[in-house]
């Protein structure tokens, strides 16, 4: 059986490349390609609904208190729909494991995904693809939310959790959504749960 895995190296980020090596140690049959994988259009029309999205930072406990009230302003300016892309941009996945059931998509997520701290100017979009800019940090948890709502088989893969765990790393078998999060610490399956 041939084992693609998909994944594109950035020098900066050592934590996920430690991460990638362990990966590729558990398939070790794998070819590795030093790209995105492509992500199939059609899944870009599923929006995420704002009014879900600020209930859970409303009843989140463990994002930064400010953090959390500058993306729920930042939210009312947004539409009911968001969209991750508009006619033109990019979204992309960190690693996707690719063999006979299909893609598998994993993400690793490092502090930035807790802080909601970059208030860089980005966009998201409506459903006609007109963009609303938002600080970075907003778009980034738009876009882990959507890729937790619509990418399935889909893991997340906290820094802190490897940094503990990691030698006794396994992708779990299933069609599903699944979280390697140390208790006790903001995680999206806790976060969405009770409103999307």
């Amino acid at each position: 059986m041939t084992v693609d895995v998909y994944y594109r190296p950035h020098n900066s980020r050592i934590r996920e490349n430690q991460f990638f090596k362990a990966l590729m140690g558990c398939y070790s049959q794998a070819v590795h390609h030093a790209e995105n994988y492509p992500i199939p259009d059609g899944l870009f029309k599923n929006p995420v609904s704002r009014d879900q999205l600020a209930r859970c930072l409303e009843n989140d406990s463990h994002l930064p208190v400010n953090a959390r009230q500058r993306s729920l302003e930042a939210l009312q300016s947004c539409p009911a729909d968001i969209f991750v892309m508009g006619e033109h941009g990019n979204i992309s996945v960190d690693m996707v494991i690719v063999d006979s059931n299909g893609p598998t998509f994993i993400e690793f997520h490092e502090k930035q995904h807790r802080r909601l701290s970059d208030n860089r100017p980005r966009m998201v979009y409506d459903q006609q693809g007109r963009g609303c800019e938002v600080p970075r940090a907003l778009q980034r948890l738009v876009r882990d939310v959507w890729r937790c709502l619509y990418l399935k088989p889909y893991s997340v893969v906290w820094w802190d959790w490897f940094e503990t765990h990691g030698q006794h790393f396994e992708l779990q078998e299933g069609n599903d959504y699944f979280e390697f999060a140390l208790d006790g610490r903001f995680n999206f399956k806790d976060f969405l749960e009770k409103n999307f």
